[in-house]
């Protein structure tokens, strides 16, 4: 998320490769609460397709 946030579009792509679990929503700070990643990545116009449609690990 915090990739997401800061701008590296190429980084959020490889962590959600890698695994990383996108289904967690933010809590709290102004912009995050109940957003998942790939809530701001479409509010930033993020197109890498990784970084948006790339579901998290299965259990």
């Amino acid at each position: 998320m915090l990739a997401v946030v800061a701008g590296h579009e190429d980084i959020a792509a490889l962590l959600t490769k890698a695994g990383a679990d996108v289904s967690f929503r933010g809590s709290g700070a102004p912009g995050f609460a109940g957003k998942t990643a790939d809530d701001l990545a479409a509010e930033r116009y993020m197109t890498a397709p990784a970084a948006r449609t790339v579901p998290g690990p299965t259990r």
